[in-house]
């Protein structure tokens, strides 16, 4: 008995399923090695993406949150104050808003003129994003556009009409487009919360974001129907490249109004005299929620007449079916005798050195995201930032600038030297020089690449005053240091993250590994903004660490790397004590962020929360990356394994505790008498005694039960292991505790550094943490009780 052929609502149904696991796989890499499968071939290497990107996902919705309430505060206050100038009223002292990262429900303004210029700044830049997705949808979203294949030529064998096909891919593009989600998620939730839908303003926002993706789903589908019917590959490529050109150009105009502290006065004056009808348009029609009932209704209307339009154009491009002459599928070739084709010598540049170079000057739409992106990002904050033509960026800021447009270039070309070998990767282990040693090579052509953009940026921008002293150069040179690190950073993460086997070019990198090179390049970024020369040194120090770790890791892969199905020994490395350090110290950041705009929660008191909630995901991330990894004896290699000796082991750290905490008293004493303390500040995390006891007990849970938890783990459980694996026990002990007193604040440098000797030794005598986080929480424990006491004595 012969099944039914699917109908029009079946193959959607199919096709857009297949085009959501075909993006899925994509962006998490075969998250489903483990689980059983009915093939019976070679296993492949795993991968771990899930996880790790969740939590970027929902780092980035939380981020671009608060970005839209502080976006709709600042919108509201300026709209609301050249609204009461023009009246020639008084601004009500009530009007202004005060929110962190969610106004609270039910504050949009009562004042109707104000309301609806709000609404109309949102619609224009609502308008802004969908046109800037719309072309990026061509452009860096879409790297099979230029290619020769086609799946069209697949889909046409399903027994249904052109129109159905089309339909559903504009349902499939409308799903996978993730970037739409993120962008257009936070910014209409924002205003749903504020006019007082409370938290149905998620499924709401849910809703305005499927609609505006669908927009834009049939902009793509005809816009590529349109180009693969009419141009060769080549051109395609070119239009590529102009599109994501002009898609980078409106994202970053609607950046420049969302992301500035103040919104632009004229972008405030055109709100209030552009007509309400802006809000109406297709692309912002979801703000139409926020003033009638019936904008469901004229979503619905929108979305199907667009939808059937675009439709039905598309299915006429093919009715004479989808090859042409002069299309997609034809090339250009030269006659007998014909001059040859021009030649793309590099010059002395030879060899895979050669090769780099051409790959990239032959990729137009890969040139241009690479190369030319950068300058039309300065370019335009030339025109539309005034600080920036003035010279006003010298310092550390501009040098940040100047950083960040070099990392830029360097997350499209130096975490991709492998990925780009392809099928003659296998050439290279045939060379009389060793991989890593050609991967190296290849690294110092992105290097000086990246440089030059960092040189260029800072010309522009850094103007050093004639008296400056030597302190003003720290950084730049952090960041020309810093790109060159970068450069071998990003190189050794991509070739850990790269799967050779992949015939897929987007799975060929795997996309956590992209993401931690950017979350690093985050900290560095920090550095060199950073006025205290004491913690531009600590995250110097471990960037620096990280990136020698990684290569560590890749000379454990290269000779494994065409093999399938090995890969080396699961252990515990260096790099993953180094990074699990800098993650821990971000969602420690995030957190207190959260903790202090969103919960309102202020000063010492953020802190507690903040560390447990970071030390959390830390640690849960750490064991999952372990566990996955199927290391032997898990909580017994970190150390957390039930310990058979506890009786005694704990004893002996908490003596140890007690010595470290001696010493530390004694250096306290000889810096009180030498002065050394007199000018110093109060430090902000911690707490006095003026509300009762309450301040200390918290700061006592924060430092002898947290902190001996989460930094014992971190810095023994894994940092001490893996650098033991490649140093040796000396110098892992002296490394590990230098490390571990270098995030410490310096005048407790001596102490903390013995505390690190203590426990590090601790830990290797008994292989458990136990009594590691014993001496860690007498030692805290001692200093917060003579803290106490002291804080008594002097009220």
């Amino acid at each position: 008995m012969s099944r039914k052929p699917p109908g029009t609502l079946g193959v959607a149904l199919i096709l857009s399923r297949v085009g959501l696991r075909r993006s899925i796989n994509r962006t998490t890499s075969r998250m489903s090695v483990g689980k059983k499968s009915p093939r019976s071939g070679t296993a492949r290497k795993s991968s771990r993406s899930l996880p790790i990107l969740i939590i970027f996902g929902g780092i980035f919705l939380l981020n671009g949150v608060f970005v839209s309430g502080q976006l709709l505060t600042n919108l509201t206050d300026q709209i609301t104050n050249v609204a009461y100038e023009r009246r020639g009223e008084e601004v009500p002292e009530d009007s202004n808003w005060d929110i962190s990262i969610l106004p609270t429900a039910g504050d949009w303004p009562v004042d109707e003129e104000v309301a609806d210029a709000v609404g109309v700044a949102l619609g224009m830049l609502l308008f802004v994003l969908t046109v800037a997705l719309c072309f990026m949808s061509l452009g860096l979203q879409n790297p099979e556009l230029g290619q020769t294949h086609w799946s069209m030529e697949w889909l046409f064998s399903f027994p249904i009409r052109a129109n159905g096909v089309f339909l559903a891919k504009i349902g499939e593009y409308g799903l996978v487009n993730f970037f739409g989600w993120f962008m257009y998620l936070p910014l209409l939730f924002v205003p749903f919360f504020a006019s007082g839908f409370g938290w149905w303003s998620a499924p709401m926002a849910f809703l305005g974001a499927l609609y505006a993706n669908l927009l834009v789903g049939c902009f793509r589908l005809l816009a590529e129907v349109w180009l693969r019917k009419r141009f060769s590959p080549a051109r395609v490529k070119n239009f590529q490249a102009l599109s994501t050109v002009a898609g980078m150009v409106a994202l970053m105009m609607a950046f420049f109004v969302a992301l500035r502290p103040e919104v632009p006065a004229w972008f405030t004056v055109a709100a209030l005299d552009a007509p309400f009808a802006v809000v109406g348009l297709p692309p912002a029609a979801p703000l139409l929620w926020v003033y009638s009932a019936w904008a469901p209704l004229v979503l619905v209307v929108f979305l199907a007449v667009i939808a059937d339009q675009t439709v039905r154009a598309a299915a006429r491009l093919v009715r004479t079916g989808l090859i042409t002459t002069g299309g997609n599928y034809v090339g250009v070739r030269t006659a007998p005798g014909a001059a040859p084709l021009p030649s793309t010598d590099t010059g002395r540049l030879r060899g895979v050195l050669g090769k780099e170079v051409r790959l990239l000057m032959r990729d137009r739409n890969f040139m241009v995201q690479t190369l030319v992106l950068p300058l039309v990002m300065i370019g335009i904050q030339l025109v539309v930032n005034p600080s920036f033509a003035n010279g006003n960026m010298s310092g550390p800021q501009g040098a940040v600038w100047a950083f960040g447009l070099g990392a830029y270039v360097l997350m499209f070309g130096a975490i991709g030297v492998l990925a780009v070998e392809r099928k003659s990767l296998w050439l290279l282990y045939t060379f009389p020089k060793p991989i890593d040693r050609i991967i190296r090579e290849k690294v110092v052509i992105w290097g000086v690449v990246g440089s030059v953009y960092v040189i260029g940026v800072l010309a522009l921008l850094w103007r050093p005053d004639a008296d400056s002293g030597v302190s003003v150069w720290i950084s730049p040179l952090l960041a020309l240091y810093g790109i060159w690190l970068y450069a071998f950073i990003g190189a050794g993460l991509g070739t850990l993250g790269t799967d050779p086997f992949a015939d897929d070019e987007q799975k060929r990198v795997r996309p956590e590994w992209a993401l931690l090179f950017f979350m690093l390049c985050g900290f560095f970024g920090w550095a060199i903004y950073e006025d205290s020369l004491w913690t531009k040194l600590v995250l110097v120090t471990l960037t620096t660490l990280v990136g020698y770790a990684v290569w560590v890791k890749v000379a454990e892969r290269l000779p494994l790397l065409l093999d399938p199905t090995a890969m080396p020994p699961p252990r515990i490395g260096m790099a993953d004590g180094l990074i699990a350090v800098l993650v821990f110290f971000m969602f420690m950041s995030l957190a207190v962020a959260l903790f202090t705009f969103g919960f309102k929660i202020e000063g010492a008191d953020a802190i507690p929360p903040a560390y447990a909630l970071a030390a959390l995901i830390t640690i849960a991330l750490t064991l999952y990356m372990y566990w996955r990894m199927k290391l032997p004896n898990l909580f017994r290699s970190l150390g957390i394994a039930p310990d058979p000796k506890i009786l005694t082991s704990v004893p002996m750290g908490v003596a140890a505790g007690l010595c470290t905490s001696l010493l530390g008293i004694v250096v306290l004493v000889v810096l009180k008498l030498s002065g050394a303390l007199d000018n110093l500040p109060e430090p902000e995390m911690v707490p006095n005694l003026e509300n009762g006891l309450g301040g200390i007990w918290k700061f006592a849970l924060l430092t002898v039960v947290a902190a001996p938890l989460c930094e014992e783990f971190l810095f023994r459980g894994v940092l001490y292991r893996g650098m033991r694996a490649t140093l040796g026990v000396k110098a892992s002990i002296i490394c590990s505790a230098a490390l571990f007193a270098f995030v410490h604040p310096p005048l407790g440098f001596v102490p903390i550094f013995a505390l690190g000797v203590a426990t590090a030794l601790l830990y290797e005598k008994t292989g458990s943490l136990w009594a590691s986080m014993a001496a860690h929480a007498t030692h805290n424990g001692v200093i917060v009780a003579l803290a106490a006491l002291g804080q008594t004595f002097a009220s």
